[in-house]
Order: C-alpha cells, then sequence, then structure tokens
C-alpha cells in the first residue's frame, strides 16, 4: 500500500511539474489543480500513516531512532518529507485563493511562485525516493540496535557498577566494576555474579 500510494503521489507530481512548467496557467488548468490536490491529498495521507507503521515496525525502539545508521537515515528522510508537505500545502492555498477569487487567467508573478512550490515538492519527493532506497538496502533498526544497560549497587563495603552490552536475546558482554568505598578495604579475589529476569 506504501508503494502504491507513493507511485501515485510521484507519478501524478511528474505530470504536475510538467504541465505547469511548459504552459501558462489557464483558469481551466487551476480548477483541474483543485481536483488534482484532493486526490494527491488522499495519497498523502496514506503514504504518512502507512510510513508511521513501517517505521515503528522497522525501529523498534525510540533509542535506535538516533543510535543506529537507520534510523538516523529515516530522521533525514521525515525531514523531506516534511519538506515536501509544506511546499504541497502552500501550492494546495495557492490554488483555493485562485478558485474562490474567479478571476480567470493568474497574473505570471503568481504562476510563477505556484511553479517554485511545485518544483520543490517534486524535488524533495525525488530525494525521498532515492533515501527509500537507500533505506531499502539497511539493516532496520530493530535489528542493529544494542543498548547497554547499567546499573550500581552499593553492597556493604563495596560498590558495584555493572555494564550489560547488547541488552537483547542471546550473547551478552557483562562489566563488572567493583571498587572499595575506601581506600582502606581491599579488592575482593574473585566475583560472582548471577542473572535472572524481573
Amino acid at each position: 500500500v506504501h508503494g502504491f500510494a507513493a507511485i501515485f503521489w510521484l507519478g501524478g507530481l511528474a505530470v504536475l511539474v510538467f504541465a505547469v512548467a511548459t504552459r501558462r496557467l489557464e483558469e481551466s488548468t487551476v480548477s483541474a489543480l483543485g481536483r488534482w490536490s484532493l486526490l494527491a491529498g488522499i495519497s498523502v495521507a496514506v503514504l504518512v500513516l502507512t510510513g508511521i507503521v513501517q517505521s515503528v515496525w522497522q525501529v523498534g525502539y525510540l533509542g535506535a531512532t538516533w543510535s543506529t545508521p537507520y534510523g538516523r537515515v529515516l530522521l533525514f528522510k521525515l525531514a523531506l518529507v516534511v519538506v515536501a508537505l509544506l511546499a504541497a500545502l502552500a501550492a494546495w492555498l495557492w490554488t483555493r485563493r485562485r478558485a474562490a477569487q474567479d478571476s480567470g487567467r493568474p497574473p505570471p508573478g503568481q504562476t510563477r511562485r505556484f511553479r517554485r512550490r511545485v518544483s520543490l515538492e517534486a524535488t524533495a519527493g525525488l530525494a525521498i525516493l532515492v533515501v527509500s532506497g537507500l533505506l531499502s538496502s539497511m539493516t532496520p533498526a530493530a535489528s542493529d540496535y544494542r543498548p547497554v544497560v547499567q546499573g550500581t549497587s552499593d553492597l556493604g563495603a563495596y560498590d558495584v557498577d555493572v555494564a550489560i552490552e547488547n541488552s537483547r536475546v542471546g550473547s551478552q558482554t557483562v562489566r563488572l566494576l567493583v571498587e572499595g568505598t575506601s581506600s582502606e578495604v581491599p579488592l575482593p579475589e574473585s566475583v560472582t555474579a548471577r542473572l535472572s529476569s524481573a
């Protein structure tokens, strides 16, 4: 569904860019733009909703969003989506104002601004497509995320710091740092630890 919505949005956007770049906008074209904006808005809404579901599934953990390569590239894609949405909103508001005025062919200056907004949306859309291709070749953040869990405990004359790396199902690395609460406390000869699920 996400892919089909993207194809519909970007395909329609390519036609729109070609149409506004090769001819001056007529009143009938402005009216058609309003209908196109409605269909584009529906496809973008589907894109955003399915993108959120897909991102939650691929990222898995909030911390993985900024601590994994996949998460950082996904944040960059999100920034591009915001740029595209703002450009699309500006273009849509322009068509709404033109339709409300019902004053015939738009002046050349206004048409130029509309073309810039559509071009910005198309450029952001193309960049989103490239970044999406990059994401599809990367290890999802949910599989790559290896958080470190740390804890501190006071055991009588000793302070114990525990760090568990790769706190996921599978092999683990556990580091224990045992220090005396004062320089007079001797270091223990050995330390035994047992982990259990809470």
